[in-house]
């Protein structure tokens, strides 16, 4: 066998050994973000696609895994590494079915007003002032508002499930 063959084989090992290993320690090696997270999910935020709550939890499971959280209504899936808009996200909830709203929210360490300077700069979606609060709401004319939320802000689509009856 030539040295550059027992190279690539000794490399091949490393890579199953090191997969092996983290697979064994639970650790899922980061994958790329699919082709459609931004469509999927950008257009559901922008209220711009069909609020499915159990179509996103499993969009979502498959990509992030296991949500960690199930607070408020709503499953909270972490989501590392991830922008939508240039903007880094750091978790995004999907409603649970069992309020009176079928919704999906998205979170950021951004302020209100760059997080909508974001949106507008990169997917030329509007947000006005809704209310004249301390905290405005900012609501976009798609239907989807901005709302500060503690250290950030969140964005989401929220629709009366009462619609989606047949």
């Amino acid at each position: 066998m030539t040295t550059a063959t027992n190279g690539r084989r000794a490399r091949l090992v490393r890579a199953l050994l090191c997969g092996l290993l983290l697979w064994t320690c639970g650790v899922a090696p980061a994958r790329a973000l699919p082709s459609t997270f931004n469509s999927t999910i950008g257009d559901a935020l922008l209220c711009l696609d069909a609020l499915d709550p159990g179509y996103f939890y499993t969009y979502l499971s498959q990509e992030f895994g296991q949500p960690y959280q199930h607070q408020g209504g709503a499953w909270w899936f972490r989501t590392p590494k991830t922008k939508l808009w240039n903007v880094p996200i750091t978790s995004i909830l999907v409603s649970d079915g069992n309020s009176s709203l079928f919704f999906i929210a998205a979170i950021t360490d951004l302020s209100t007003d760059k997080l909508a300077r974001a949106i507008s700069d990169n997917a030329g979606i509007l947000f006005a002032t809704g209310d004249g609060s301390a905290w405005p709401v900012l609501v976009s004319n798609t239907g989807s508002m901005i709302a500060w939320a503690g250290n950030g802000s969140k964005i989401y689509c929220a629709k009366d499930r009462r619609l989606f009856r047949q």
